[in-house]
């Protein structure tokens, strides 16, 4: 008995087959705490992209078998992973280093991860659907941002900027108010394109990461990681004993268990940039206005597109049906064209900050 299961990302479908149910369950428990339906659009499924999950230990051998005759390409990947490409009969092979999976690409739309049972990769096929998302909305001219997507009082709000700079915490700082109406996209990795005028954000399916400092400052967080003891069982140590720079990766689904009317949003108009700046010193929060030159360079400084610089990686399983020459003209106009047209400011803000008094302060720039 074959199970299945079709998840719709835009007018792409991923479809999880599996043959065994607990390998199936696990994969469906993995990929639904990071899915948000995107019911904001009237999908065309003009596209299908299949993706089948198969525990086959004499495939898995002949495979590693086969390929070691062959010399591989080399690609750095998520995580500092390394696959190994091998092309057999026009069919892709992509082998992790650690030789937890194989990737198999027969063409653009038909994938198969292979296991041999020993070890569950759980977080491996929805590794390669992020992968091929970013390429297909990079096809689209969408860019991959490093930025937090929220709605405060349904205005988009998307906080842009590096590691460290604080988009985390801001953003938690916004959830934790109770006297305006809220929204979440996704955390650190989100898209941002221009269309027909209008800028617009869409969430990227990835897990929200919280720094235990952050998490002690929000009397939300502390209650949730409390309750579900998910330190405990990411980490191994108790929460009393945790460390302000231990971080701990919870499910995107879980922030309107968190916090009060909030509700998860795919996609929404952006009404106001902020680059933030967390300064553990500052008291009063400060905000302003950029010039025309530092609006494109931020925004440029915190897009991914054409590479996730971050990580170092770059196209692997699935190559963008247009030009890097292409993309970076892509990236160019899209980027001026958002710097015209939305307002963006420096926000500068403390730990002891209040959502309510940051909230104040930004509403004034919608």
């Amino acid at each position: 008995m074959k199970y299945k299961k079709e998840y719709k990302f835009k007018n792409i479908t991923f479809t999880v087959i599996a043959d065994d149910k607990n390998e199936y369950d696990d994969q469906i428990k993995h990929i639904s705490q990071f899915f948000i339906p995107l019911e904001d659009y009237i999908v065309n499924l003009n596209e299908n992209i299949n993706i089948t999950y198969n525990v086959n230990e004499l495939m898995f051998t002949k495979l590693l078998e086969k390929t070691s005759y062959i010399e591989p390409k080399l690609y750095q990947t998520f995580e500092n992973q390394i696959h190994s490409e091998y092309t057999i009969n026009k069919v892709k092979i992509y082998i992790i280093n650690t030789k937890e999976y194989i990737a198999i690409k027969y063409d653009d739309n038909n994938y198969e991860i292979l296991t041999d049972g020993r070890l569950k990769s759980i977080r491996w096929v929805f590794r390669i659907i992020r992968e091929i998302l970013v390429r297909k909305n990079e096809e689209k001219n969408k860019l991959f941002m490093h930025g937090t997507g929220l709605i405060i009082d349904n205005k988009g709000v998307l906080i842009l900027g590096n590691s460290g700079s604080g988009k985390t915490t801001l953003a938690s700082k916004l959830l934790s108010t109770n006297d305006c109406q809220k929204g979440f996209l996704s955390n650190d990795r989100i898209f941002l394109d221009n269309n027909n005028g209008v800028a617009t954000m869409e969430y990227f399916p990835i897990p929200v990461v919280f720094a235990m400092g952050t998490v002690r400052a929000d009397k939300y967080l502390n209650n949730y990681f409390e309750r579900t003891s998910i330190y405990e069982k990411r980490i191994g140590k108790s929460f009393e004993d945790s460390d302000d720079k231990d971080k701990v990766d919870i499910p995107l689904t879980d922030i309107p268990k968190i916090y009060e009317n909030v509700i998860l949003k795919a996609v929404n108009k952006v009404d106001l940039i902020i680059f933030s700046k967390l300064d553990l010193q500052f008291r009063v929060e400060t905000s302003k206005y950029l010039s025309s030159l530092a609006r494109e360079i931020k925004l440029n400084q915190t897009c991914f597109t054409i590479h996730d610089w971050e990580s170092l990686r770059m196209q692997w399983i699935h190559k963008t049906n247009i030009s890097n020459d292409q993309l970076i003209e892509n990236k160019i106009l899209t980027l001026k064209n958002i710097s015209d047209n939305v307002p963006i400011i420096n926000l500068d803000y403390s730990i002891s900050s209040k959502g309510e008094d940051v909230i104040k302060l930004i509403k004034k720039y919608y």
